[in-house]
Protein backbone atom coordinates (compact mmCIF):
# COMPACT_ATOMS: atom_id res chain seq x y z
CA UNK A 1 0.00 0.00 0.00
CA UNK A 2 1.35 3.54 -0.85
CA UNK A 3 0.30 6.29 0.95
CA UNK A 4 1.27 10.63 -0.08
CA UNK A 5 2.09 12.29 2.29
CA UNK A 6 0.01 15.70 1.24
CA UNK A 7 -2.99 14.43 -1.47
CA UNK A 8 -3.99 12.07 -3.26
CA UNK A 9 -4.56 13.33 -6.72
CA UNK A 10 -7.22 12.54 -9.66
CA UNK A 11 -5.72 10.18 -12.32
CA UNK A 12 -7.33 10.34 -15.26
CA UNK A 13 -6.63 6.68 -17.88
CA UNK A 14 -7.57 7.47 -20.79
CA UNK A 15 -7.86 4.13 -23.06
CA UNK A 16 -7.85 4.81 -27.01
CA UNK A 17 -10.52 1.53 -28.38
CA UNK A 18 -10.83 0.30 -32.28
CA UNK A 19 -12.41 -2.75 -32.42
CA UNK A 20 -10.86 -4.87 -29.66
CA UNK A 21 -13.12 -5.62 -27.48
CA UNK A 22 -11.55 -8.41 -25.88
CA UNK A 23 -8.75 -7.07 -25.19
CA UNK A 24 -10.74 -3.79 -24.04
CA UNK A 25 -12.24 -5.96 -21.44
CA UNK A 26 -9.21 -7.90 -20.10
CA UNK A 27 -7.66 -4.38 -19.48
CA UNK A 28 -10.80 -2.66 -17.67
CA UNK A 29 -10.86 -5.38 -15.21
CA UNK A 30 -7.35 -5.08 -14.77
CA UNK A 31 -8.41 -1.31 -14.03
CA UNK A 32 -10.86 -2.27 -11.39
CA UNK A 33 -8.05 -4.11 -9.25
CA UNK A 34 -5.78 -0.60 -8.50
CA UNK A 35 -4.63 0.25 -5.41
CA UNK A 36 -4.98 3.51 -5.93
CA UNK A 37 -8.34 4.92 -5.74
CA UNK A 38 -8.85 8.37 -6.92
CA UNK A 39 -8.72 7.82 -10.27
CA UNK A 40 -11.28 7.92 -13.61
CA UNK A 41 -11.66 6.14 -16.82
CA UNK A 42 -12.19 7.70 -20.42
CA UNK A 43 -12.56 5.19 -22.79
CA UNK A 44 -12.87 6.37 -26.37
CA UNK A 45 -13.68 4.46 -29.00
CA UNK A 46 -13.18 5.14 -32.98
CA UNK A 47 -16.42 3.53 -34.30
CA UNK A 48 -16.01 0.25 -33.38
CA UNK A 49 -17.62 -2.02 -35.41
CA UNK A 50 -17.47 -5.28 -32.50
CA UNK A 51 -19.87 -3.90 -30.49
CA UNK A 52 -16.97 -3.12 -27.74
CA UNK A 53 -18.96 0.05 -26.58
CA UNK A 54 -22.29 -2.23 -26.17
CA UNK A 55 -20.04 -4.55 -24.19
CA UNK A 56 -18.79 -2.25 -22.05
CA UNK A 57 -21.37 -0.63 -21.18
CA UNK A 58 -23.12 -3.74 -20.31
CA UNK A 59 -20.70 -5.00 -18.33
CA UNK A 60 -19.09 -2.28 -16.32
CA UNK A 61 -22.86 -0.35 -16.15
CA UNK A 62 -21.56 -0.17 -12.27
CA UNK A 63 -18.44 0.86 -13.05
CA UNK A 64 -18.97 4.66 -11.55
CA UNK A 65 -15.72 5.83 -12.60
CA UNK A 66 -16.11 5.09 -15.89
CA UNK A 67 -16.82 8.30 -18.82
CA UNK A 68 -17.09 6.62 -22.55
CA UNK A 69 -16.58 9.31 -25.70
CA UNK A 70 -17.65 7.44 -29.27
CA UNK A 71 -16.12 8.94 -32.19
CA UNK A 72 -17.91 9.08 -35.46
CA UNK A 73 -15.06 7.57 -37.45
CA UNK A 74 -12.16 6.06 -36.87
CA UNK A 75 -9.86 9.35 -36.40
CA UNK A 76 -6.78 7.31 -35.02
CA UNK A 77 -4.42 6.38 -32.08
CA UNK A 78 -3.09 10.07 -31.89
CA UNK A 79 -6.55 12.18 -32.02
CA UNK A 80 -8.46 9.83 -30.14
CA UNK A 81 -6.16 10.44 -26.98
CA UNK A 82 -6.30 14.01 -27.58
CA UNK A 83 -10.34 14.03 -27.04
CA UNK A 84 -9.76 11.70 -23.98
CA UNK A 85 -7.01 14.22 -22.52
CA UNK A 86 -9.75 16.99 -23.13
CA UNK A 87 -12.25 15.24 -20.92
CA UNK A 88 -10.22 14.12 -18.24
CA UNK A 89 -10.35 16.42 -15.44
CA UNK A 90 -7.32 14.58 -13.24
CA UNK A 91 -3.89 16.08 -12.32
CA UNK A 92 -2.72 13.93 -14.10
CA UNK A 93 -3.63 12.08 -17.76
CA UNK A 94 -2.70 8.24 -18.20
CA UNK A 95 -2.91 7.30 -21.67
CA UNK A 96 -3.10 3.57 -22.23
CA UNK A 97 -3.33 0.96 -24.44
CA UNK A 98 -6.29 -0.80 -24.79
CA UNK A 99 -4.03 -4.08 -25.40
CA UNK A 100 -2.47 -3.82 -21.84
CA UNK A 101 -3.07 -5.12 -18.23
CA UNK A 102 -2.00 -2.81 -14.93
CA UNK A 103 -0.81 -4.51 -12.41
CA UNK A 104 -2.50 -2.87 -8.86
CA UNK A 105 0.01 -0.83 -7.78
CA UNK A 106 1.18 0.65 -11.43
CA UNK A 107 -0.54 3.49 -11.10
CA UNK A 108 0.40 4.29 -7.63
CA UNK A 109 4.35 3.92 -8.16
CA UNK A 110 4.07 6.33 -11.18
CA UNK A 111 1.98 9.17 -9.02
CA UNK A 112 4.28 8.75 -6.09
CA UNK A 113 7.38 9.62 -8.46
CA UNK A 114 5.44 12.22 -10.06
CA UNK A 115 4.24 13.87 -6.50
CA UNK A 116 7.96 13.48 -5.17
CA UNK A 117 9.96 15.33 -8.25
CA UNK A 118 8.29 18.39 -10.01
CA UNK A 119 11.28 18.27 -12.17
CA UNK A 120 9.85 15.17 -13.98
CA UNK A 121 6.89 16.09 -16.67
CA UNK A 122 6.26 12.03 -18.19
CA UNK A 123 6.58 8.64 -16.63
CA UNK A 124 6.20 5.34 -18.37
CA UNK A 125 5.56 2.31 -16.89
CA UNK A 126 7.66 -0.68 -17.57
CA UNK A 127 6.20 -2.81 -20.13
CA UNK A 128 6.46 -6.34 -20.37
CA UNK A 129 5.06 -8.51 -22.44
CA UNK A 130 1.67 -10.41 -22.19
CA UNK A 131 2.60 -13.99 -22.97
CA UNK A 132 6.40 -14.16 -21.51
CA UNK A 133 5.71 -11.90 -18.40
CA UNK A 134 9.60 -11.98 -18.08
CA UNK A 135 10.51 -10.31 -21.34
CA UNK A 136 10.79 -6.95 -21.58
CA UNK A 137 8.48 -4.52 -24.24
CA UNK A 138 9.87 -1.51 -23.67
CA UNK A 139 11.24 0.85 -20.56
CA UNK A 140 11.37 3.54 -22.81
CA UNK A 141 13.67 5.04 -25.77
CA UNK A 142 16.30 7.33 -27.01
CA UNK A 143 16.32 9.32 -30.26
CA UNK A 144 18.99 9.79 -32.46
CA UNK A 145 20.27 13.03 -34.38
CA UNK A 146 18.40 11.91 -37.22
CA UNK A 147 15.44 10.91 -35.20
CA UNK A 148 15.50 7.33 -34.98
CA UNK A 149 13.64 5.35 -32.19
CA UNK A 150 16.36 3.44 -29.98
CA UNK A 151 15.06 1.17 -27.72
CA UNK A 152 16.99 1.34 -24.22
CA UNK A 153 16.80 -2.22 -23.93
CA UNK A 154 16.06 -4.70 -27.20
CA UNK A 155 12.59 -6.24 -27.15
CA UNK A 156 12.35 -9.85 -25.82
CA UNK A 157 15.03 -9.04 -23.03
CA UNK A 158 15.03 -9.90 -19.82
CA UNK A 159 13.54 -7.95 -17.38
CA UNK A 160 15.55 -5.61 -14.96
CA UNK A 161 15.04 -2.85 -12.60
CA UNK A 162 15.99 0.21 -13.21
CA UNK A 163 14.79 3.53 -13.24
CA UNK A 164 16.53 6.01 -14.83
CA UNK A 165 15.89 8.99 -17.85
CA UNK A 166 14.93 8.36 -20.75
CA UNK A 167 14.10 10.44 -24.40
CA UNK A 168 10.68 9.30 -24.97
CA UNK A 169 8.42 7.41 -23.17
CA UNK A 170 5.95 4.91 -24.88
CA UNK A 171 2.47 5.77 -25.49
CA UNK A 172 0.93 2.49 -24.35
CA UNK A 173 1.34 2.95 -20.74
CA UNK A 174 2.49 6.90 -20.46
CA UNK A 175 1.94 9.32 -17.59
CA UNK A 176 1.81 13.23 -18.10
CA UNK A 177 0.94 16.10 -15.87
CA UNK A 178 -2.31 17.54 -17.39
CA UNK A 179 -1.30 21.17 -16.78
CA UNK A 180 2.05 20.24 -18.67
CA UNK A 181 -0.26 19.15 -21.71
CA UNK A 182 -1.78 23.07 -21.37
CA UNK A 183 1.54 24.17 -22.28
CA UNK A 184 3.09 21.97 -24.87
CA UNK A 185 -0.16 20.48 -26.31
CA UNK A 186 -0.55 16.55 -26.69
CA UNK A 187 -0.33 14.69 -29.86
CA UNK A 188 -0.41 15.79 -33.21
CA UNK A 189 -3.38 14.45 -34.77
CA UNK A 190 -1.83 14.59 -38.26
CA UNK A 191 0.16 11.96 -36.97
CA UNK A 192 -2.22 9.50 -36.78
CA UNK A 193 0.12 6.67 -35.59
CA UNK A 194 3.82 6.36 -34.58
CA UNK A 195 6.35 8.81 -32.92
CA UNK A 196 3.76 11.14 -31.52
CA UNK A 197 5.03 9.89 -28.17
CA UNK A 198 8.57 10.70 -29.20
CA UNK A 199 7.15 14.22 -30.29
CA UNK A 200 5.61 15.00 -27.47
CA UNK A 201 8.40 14.07 -25.13
CA UNK A 202 10.89 16.10 -26.87
CA UNK A 203 8.82 18.92 -26.67
CA UNK A 204 8.99 17.79 -22.45
CA UNK A 205 12.33 18.14 -22.77
CA UNK A 206 12.15 21.89 -24.73
CA UNK A 207 9.72 22.90 -21.62
CA UNK A 208 12.08 21.85 -19.11
CA UNK A 209 10.70 18.66 -17.67
CA UNK A 210 12.58 15.27 -17.49
CA UNK A 211 11.18 12.09 -18.68
CA UNK A 212 11.62 8.76 -16.81
CA UNK A 213 10.95 5.18 -16.72
CA UNK A 214 9.59 3.86 -13.52
CA UNK A 215 10.05 0.32 -13.38
CA UNK A 216 8.41 -0.36 -10.36
CA UNK A 217 5.11 0.48 -12.30
CA UNK A 218 4.27 -2.77 -14.28
CA UNK A 219 2.08 -3.01 -17.26
CA UNK A 220 1.80 -5.94 -19.13
CA UNK A 221 2.05 -5.57 -23.16
CA UNK A 222 0.21 -7.41 -25.88
CA UNK A 223 1.77 -5.30 -28.25
CA UNK A 224 -0.96 -4.78 -31.58
CA UNK A 225 -0.59 -7.44 -33.90
CA UNK A 226 -2.95 -5.42 -36.58
CA UNK A 227 -0.03 -3.12 -37.03
CA UNK A 228 2.19 -5.76 -37.32
CA UNK A 229 0.07 -6.95 -40.56
CA UNK A 230 0.28 -3.58 -42.27
CA UNK A 231 3.47 -3.37 -43.33
CA UNK A 232 3.34 -0.46 -45.73
CA UNK A 233 0.97 1.55 -43.08
CA UNK A 234 3.76 1.68 -40.90
CA UNK A 235 6.52 2.33 -42.95
CA UNK A 236 4.78 5.24 -44.22
CA UNK A 237 3.45 6.91 -40.64
CA UNK A 238 7.22 6.07 -39.18
CA UNK A 239 8.74 7.50 -41.80
CA UNK A 240 6.69 10.94 -42.35
CA UNK A 241 6.41 11.03 -38.66
CA UNK A 242 10.00 10.94 -38.01
CA UNK A 243 10.64 13.40 -40.59
CA UNK A 244 8.19 16.30 -39.42
CA UNK A 245 9.65 15.49 -35.30
CA UNK A 246 12.99 17.15 -36.83
CA UNK A 247 10.90 19.82 -38.82
CA UNK A 248 9.32 21.27 -35.65
CA UNK A 249 11.64 20.61 -32.21
CA UNK A 250 14.88 21.17 -33.79
CA UNK A 251 16.94 24.64 -33.36
CA UNK A 252 17.44 26.59 -36.53
CA UNK A 253 20.96 25.16 -36.73
CA UNK A 254 20.30 21.47 -36.13
CA UNK A 255 17.49 21.27 -38.50
CA UNK A 256 19.51 22.56 -41.09
CA UNK A 257 22.46 20.11 -40.26
CA UNK A 258 20.00 16.75 -39.63
CA UNK A 259 17.14 17.14 -41.36
CA UNK A 260 18.73 17.17 -45.26
CA UNK A 261 20.53 14.18 -44.21
CA UNK A 262 17.53 12.96 -43.06
CA UNK A 263 16.05 13.25 -46.15
CA UNK A 264 19.21 12.36 -48.53
CA UNK A 265 18.85 8.86 -46.57
CA UNK A 266 15.65 8.30 -47.02
CA UNK A 267 16.07 9.10 -50.67
CA UNK A 268 19.27 6.60 -51.21
CA UNK A 269 16.49 4.09 -49.66
CA UNK A 270 13.86 4.85 -51.96
CA UNK A 271 16.20 4.55 -55.02
CA UNK A 272 17.11 1.34 -53.57
CA UNK A 273 14.33 -0.15 -53.09
CA UNK A 274 12.91 0.73 -56.18
CA UNK A 275 16.10 -1.00 -57.69
CA UNK A 276 15.42 -4.29 -56.02
CA UNK A 277 11.49 -3.50 -57.42
CA UNK A 278 10.46 -3.71 -53.69
CA UNK A 279 6.72 -2.53 -52.39
CA UNK A 280 8.69 -1.04 -49.59
CA UNK A 281 9.54 2.10 -51.69
CA UNK A 282 6.30 3.57 -52.27
CA UNK A 283 5.78 4.32 -48.29
CA UNK A 284 8.69 6.14 -48.58
CA UNK A 285 8.18 8.44 -50.94
CA UNK A 286 4.43 8.91 -49.99
CA UNK A 287 6.04 9.84 -46.34
CA UNK A 288 8.53 12.51 -47.78
CA UNK A 289 5.92 13.79 -50.30
CA UNK A 290 3.03 14.28 -47.50
CA UNK A 291 5.99 16.50 -45.56
CA UNK A 292 6.04 18.64 -48.57
CA UNK A 293 2.30 19.04 -49.20
CA UNK A 294 1.99 19.56 -45.12
CA UNK A 295 5.33 22.16 -44.99
CA UNK A 296 2.56 24.75 -43.21
CA UNK A 297 1.21 22.49 -41.39
CA UNK A 298 4.71 21.50 -39.54
CA UNK A 299 6.16 25.18 -39.75
CA UNK A 300 3.46 26.11 -37.63
CA UNK A 301 4.05 23.35 -35.33
CA UNK A 302 7.65 25.03 -35.43
CA UNK A 303 6.50 28.39 -34.68
CA UNK A 304 4.59 27.07 -31.64
CA UNK A 305 7.38 24.85 -29.95
CA UNK A 306 10.33 27.20 -31.15
CA UNK A 307 8.49 30.55 -29.47
CA UNK A 308 6.00 29.19 -26.95
CA UNK A 309 7.50 25.45 -25.60
CA UNK A 310 10.97 25.84 -25.45
CA UNK A 311 13.18 26.49 -22.64
CA UNK A 312 15.97 24.36 -23.08
CA UNK A 313 18.77 24.61 -25.98
CA UNK A 314 19.44 22.04 -28.43
CA UNK A 315 23.03 21.67 -26.81
CA UNK A 316 21.14 19.72 -23.85
CA UNK A 317 18.83 17.75 -25.46
CA UNK A 318 21.42 16.63 -27.50
CA UNK A 319 23.01 15.10 -24.76
CA UNK A 320 20.09 13.18 -24.33
CA UNK A 321 20.57 11.52 -27.60
CA UNK A 322 22.28 9.07 -29.38
CA UNK A 323 24.97 9.41 -32.33
CA UNK A 324 22.89 7.70 -35.13
CA UNK A 325 24.49 4.12 -36.59
CA UNK A 326 23.86 5.07 -40.46
CA UNK A 327 24.24 1.22 -41.56
CA UNK A 328 21.63 0.28 -39.01
CA UNK A 329 19.68 3.19 -40.39
CA UNK A 330 19.70 2.16 -43.60
CA UNK A 331 18.73 -1.32 -43.00
CA UNK A 332 15.66 0.39 -41.20
CA UNK A 333 14.70 2.22 -44.40
CA UNK A 334 15.62 -1.00 -46.39
CA UNK A 335 12.57 -2.48 -43.86
CA UNK A 336 14.80 -3.81 -41.37
CA UNK A 337 14.54 -3.55 -37.42
CA UNK A 338 16.07 -0.73 -35.99
CA UNK A 339 16.68 -2.07 -32.22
Amino acid sequence: MFTFASRTPLVSIVVANYNNRNLLARCLDSITELVYQNFEVIVVDDASTDDSIRYVREHYKNFSRLKIAENSQNLGYAESNNIGARIAGGDYVFLLNNDTEVTPTSVSRLVEVMESDPSIGVCQSKLLNMEDRNRVDSIGGFLDYLGNSVNRQPWGAKDREAMAPIFFAKGAALMIRRDLTKEIGLFDEKFRAYYEDVDLCWRVWLRGYRVIVVPGSVVYHAESSVLRRMPAFSSYHMSKNRLATLIRNYGRGNLLKYVPLAVALTLGAILFLTFRMSSRAHPLLMSLIWNLRNLSHNWKWRILVQNYVRRTPDSVIIMNMKKPDIAKLMNFLKGGSFP
